[in-house]
């Protein structure tokens, strides 16, 4: 639905995840042009649940835009996106998610995927593809498996030109950690962050403010300061902070009672 309402109304797909509950997508063009994308996506699923008597399912659906201004934020936004499924999921590949564009990127592999061209597909597989009676497929099209590949739709090469090397696309999606932190809590998310990911950074921390290699060389005074800290900066959870600032649980606790502990 995503690939043939964008191509509908001519909007540039840089990056999208779909998830269970949720949708992200960065396109190149006006904010205009989103809202037209999120109301033609909104029309076809209202059609489609409709159809089963399921329109409750998308009464609350909302959209929200950001815009994106400078690279560096270009970057982390596409980072933000392609790591959704990964954070929320760890049983998720980050390059290998199917319903997200993460896996394109400076990837030689999804050439060599033995897919079919629009013009052999029949238009009995396009309508039941689409759900929909009439459908014109775009000749760039290819298929698998009864849906349309990412690599047909993504504007893969202007994202590959914008982060510069796989080298930096590697980087932000892995190693920039703060910065995906910062950027999920600015949309009142939980950045999901693993235990590994935690350690990275508490001992930057450590390094930083109390000139320490480890959490566990801390003072109780400055196991708590950091512990205040890993939740502000990364809404860790109190079982998180127990297990990298060395203290016990019921301390944690009492710092964050209206945290869940799990």
């Amino acid at each position: 639905m995503i690939a043939l309402t964008g191509s509908q109304i001519r909007a540039d797909l840089l990056a999208f995840a779909i998830m269970s509950n949720h949708l992200h997508l960065i396109i190149q063009g006006t904010v205009t042009t989103a809202q037209m994308l999120f109301d033609s996506l909104l029309r076809k699923t209202a059609r489609y649940y409709s159809a089963r008597d399921n329109a409750k399912e998308i009464a609350s659906v909302t959209c929200g835009y950001t815009e994106i201004t400078s690279l560096r934020q270009f970057e982390n936004e596409v980072v933000y996106v392609i790591r959704n499924p990964f954070v929320v999921n760890d049983s998720v590949h980050l390059f290998a998610y199917p319903w997200c564009s993460g896996y394109l990127y400076f990837n030689p592999l999804p050439d060599m995927i033995n897919s079919t061209p629009a013009h052999s597909v029949s238009y009995r597989d396009r309508r039941l593809y689409f759900k929909a009676s009439k459908v014109e497929v775009p000749a760039y099209f290819r298929f698998l498996d009864g849906r349309v590949l990412p690599e047909s739709f993504v504007n893969i090469r202007l994202v590959e030109k914008l982060f510069g090397n796989a080298r930096n696309f590697l980087f932000c999606a892995l190693k920039n950690v703060e910065a995906q932190a910062e950027l999920a809590l600015s949309y009142k998310e939980n950045p999901h962050l693993s235990d590994d990911e935690l350690f990275l950074q508490s001992r930057q921390i450590c390094r930083d403010k109390y000139r320490s290699d480890s959490p566990q060389n801390l003072n109780d005074s400055q196991k708590k300061e950091l512990a205040i800290l890993l939740k502000n900066r990364y809404a860790a959870s109190n079982k998180q902070i127990s297990r990298l600032c060395g203290l016990p649980l019921s301390i944690t606790n009492e710092l964050f009672p209206l945290s869940s502990p799990s």
